[in-house]
């Protein structure tokens, strides 16, 4: 009986530690119908774990991001052409996105290896693929930082 107890306590100890880490989630707003948010995610990866991963619209940095981080902007325009470098490697890539306008749009941002190499990938990934690895990322240092549109 007492082992029952206690294999009940730890349940409910695991249980409400598993619900208050995703509720410590950012919340990311829902755009207006002629903006779209874009999430940019980094999941946990051993892969260039210290490298920051530098992403550019032009020639604005929007955020150096980090290992197990993420951040979102505002943008007006379907067409998304960032570039992406690798820490102070000097590898860059360029990537174009065609984005939904007046929703929540999710890039994943990893560095996979090929050829032995670690080279950049970014995707676009379905929401649902996406909450599971938001709800173990932190928000980036940079998101305090990039500047959004002003809303009316």
């Amino acid at each position: 009986m007492r082992c029952w107890k206690i294999i009940s306590i730890i349940f409910l100890i695991v249980i409400t530690g598993a619900s208050s880490t995703y509720a410590q989630g950012v919340h990311i707003p829902e755009p207006s119908p002629e903006e779209s948010i874009v999430v940019f995610i980094r999941p946990a990866s051993m892969t260039a774990v210290l490298d920051n991963y530098i992403i550019r619209s032009g020639e604005n940095e929007w955020c150096r991001i980090s290992n197990n981080r993420f951040f979102y902007v505002a943008i007006s325009n379907t067409d998304l052409q960032i570039s992406a470098q690798r820490g102070n490697s000097g590898q860059s890539n360029a990537f174009q996105f065609q984005i939904n306008k007046g929703a929540i749009n999710y890039i994943l941002c990893e560095v996979i290896t090929k050829d032995n190499q670690p080279q950049m990938s970014m995707k676009l990934i379905s929401k649902q693929s996406a909450i599971p690895i938001l709800s173990k990322s932190k928000p980036d240092q940079c998101m305090l930082k990039v500047e959004m549109p002003e809303r009316e």
